[in-house]
């Protein structure tokens, strides 16, 4: 069965004549992504290392997560949702929008900034930005709507990656067991 594989930098395919393994469509991307990574490190902000940690470390663990998520998605879905319940029981679904300069806006794990929609993009996927690594609720996106909790499925998270404007503290979230 052939697996068509995304690169990590731009999302696009990757090429299948590339070897296994290969992780960028091209040497352009690799070299954007090696430019990144060398900026950011040279900032020495600690957030920005958890994200470049949460990109690289964890780059295979994310592949086979876009695989599980991609295959598993309605035909008609646009995007996922990852959902985790507060100390409260109710259910808060990231990944979370707010303002910037005035616009709706929200940041995405590759340091750029989207349009503020409500869920990560299956197409091209987007990594999930989550503030603790643990158990979480996956649900799809069909159109603007969300599919009812019910139709969740759930998912092991390993990393996390702070979140300033959440309307409550990271340690709230009880992402512990299915």
């Amino acid at each position: 069965m052939h697996e068509e594989r995304r690169c990590l930098a731009c999302s696009g395919p990757v090429p299948s004549t590339s070897i296994r393994g290969t992780l960028y469509c091209s040497q352009d991307c690799r070299r954007a992504a090696d430019a990144a990574r060398h900026q950011l490190a040279r900032r020495g902000d600690p957030a920005r290392d958890q994200r470049i940690v949460a990109i690289q470390k964890y780059r295979l663990w994310l592949l086979g997560f876009q695989r599980e998520v991609c295959e598993t998605a309605p035909r008609s879905a646009t995007g996922y949702q990852l959902g985790a319940r507060i100390r409260e029981g109710e259910l808060f679904w990231f990944p979370s929008c707010s303002g910037r300069n005035g616009k709706k806006m929200r940041r995405t794990l590759t340091l750029q900034w989207a349009k503020a929609v409500g869920h990560f993009t299956l197409d091209p996927f987007e990594q999930p930005w989550i503030p603790k690594a643990g158990n979480y609720r996956v649900r799809y996106v069909i159109g603007d709507r969300p599919q009812p909790a019910e139709e969740s499925f759930s998912s092991f998270i390993p990393y996390g990656v702070p979140i300033w404007d959440l309307p409550f503290r990271a340690d709230e979230l009880i992402t512990e067991g299915p």
